[in-house]
């Protein structure tokens, strides 16, 4: 699950804001490396750095460990297909679209997503104007609720470990 949040934040940012270099992706990992231990997963499992934790990725993504089960491939289709009733179609069209299309393509072939040129051409539409409108969005839109709360917090934190170093001189 770590390595699955890990790659698909790395993408997502990717498709929707720029391409990071190589120093940019090992700080995102080491940084990520709090979440895994707030997940309970010990320091020593991990990947040491991130050119190791790409090359793990993608040894999971191409080897046998990785298969679809009954139980995944019907987890699958709930977060594809919600049971949910009031949400206008198009943006459950939306929904899957995204989902699917931030996919490691071995996986859509795995789980038998389709894919097709005239998705191809919807999602490359579709990144293409989030990718323009998200610079000159105001905050609040951009970014989710918990992501604001934490930032929010991780300032006063800083703000109060900057006073008590300064006192502290």
């Amino acid at each position: 699950m770590f390595a699955t949040l890990v790659a698909a934040s790395l993408s997502t940012y990717e498709q929707f804001r720029a391409p990071l270099d190589r120093d940019e992706r090992s700080e995102y990992y080491a940084q990520s490396k709090v979440l895994a231990r707030l997940l309970g997963i010990d320091e020593e499992v991990l990947p040491r750095d991130y050119p190791a934790f790409s090359g793990y990725f993608e040894d999971m993504l191409q080897g046998p460990t990785l298969t679809v089960t009954e139980t995944s491939a019907c987890l699958a289709q709930a977060v594809l297909r919600p049971p949910i009733r009031l949400v206008p179609a198009f943006l459950l069209e939306r929904h899957r679209l995204i989902t699917t299309a931030l996919l490691p393509p071995v996986l859509r072939e795995r789980y038998r997503l389709s894919w097709d040129e005239e998705q191809e051409r919807r999602w490359q539409t579709f990144q293409g104007r989030v990718s323009r409108a998200l610079p000159v969005l105001p905050e609040f839109v951009r970014a989710a609720p918990g992501a604001l709360w934490a930032e929010h917090r991780w300032k006063r934190t800083q703000r109060r470990l900057g006073a008590s170093s300064a006192a502290a001189n």
